[in-house]
């Protein structure tokens, strides 16, 4: 079985082909850990997110099986190129997991550019750049915020204990504030099946359970994201304790 093929088998077995079908399957059956980069132009202007994910170590085993083409123990990125163009290929009929918005507005995200894999440890990584349709000037920036998720929840994002979200070329005053859902659950991965089996294929599962990360300006501002934050937090009903992260614009 060729890479392309083996690939596409990892991704919609893994995903989309148990989808419609069998909402039973809609608890996460791959784990990706993510680091975003929020990207500003000159003007201040969002233009755009660099993602950075780490996918499971038995998604990376399966996804990477045989492409050692020249046997020397490695995964060079030349090698991992047609599996990062499937990966990409497979993402748009996803949105790419990615859904910025402002207010209820929501906003177009352009195909990824730049993208690549590569072997950390035993874990695939996945890199890629994605543009938003038009840039949001700092006029529209108030009320706008990004998730990153999988609507029906069978891919778990979460982002990394360490400067999840970076705000690269925003003003020093600013920082982003990630806010936890309150329909998290204790653990995804241990609910029963009976559970899935109630929830409607079509629905926006992800979103449930997705962190919402919004950006603050100025120290009003900021403090008012931080107060927004904790106040969704203490809203949590599950026994485990989790605090909103803040993370400063990068230099």
């Amino acid at each position: 079985m060729n890479c392309l093929v083996r690939f596409a088998i990892a991704f919609a077995a893994f995903y989309s082909l148990a989808l419609p079908s069998s909402p039973a399957r809609a608890h996460p059956h791959v784990f990706v850990t993510m680091e975003t980069d929020v990207l500003y132009g000159p003007d201040k202007s969002i233009t755009g997110f660099k993602q950075k994910w780490t996918f499971d170590e038995m998604y990376s085993s399966f996804a990477i099986y045989g492409l050692d083409t020249n046997n020397d123990g490695k995964y060079d990125k030349a090698e991992l190129q047609s599996l990062a163009d499937i990966n990409i290929q497979s993402l748009q009929e996803f949105d790419y997991f990615t859904f910025p918005k402002v207010g209820d507005r929501k906003l177009e995200v352009q195909p990824p550019r730049d993208y690549w894999l590569e072997l950390s440890g035993d874990l695939l990584v996945l890199h890629f750049t994605s543009d938003l349709a038009e840039p949001l000037p700092p006029s529209e920036q108030a009320d706008f915020a990004f998730s990153i998720y999988d609507r029906v929840n069978y891919i778990a994002f979460k982002f990394a204990p360490d400067a999840p979200v970076k705000l690269v070329g925003a003003g020093q005053d600013c920082a982003s504030v990630i806010s936890r859902p309150n329909a998290e659950p204790a653990s995804t991965t241990t609910l029963s099946e009976s559970y899935f089996q109630t929830l409607d294929p079509s629905a926006d599962i992800g979103a449930q359970f997705a962190p919402s990360v919004k950006i603050a300006c100025g120290a009003e501002a900021l403090a008012a994201a931080q107060e927004a934050a904790n106040t969704a937090q203490a809203e949590i009903t599950n026994d485990e304790e989790m605090e909103p992260d803040i993370a400063a614009a990068a230099p």
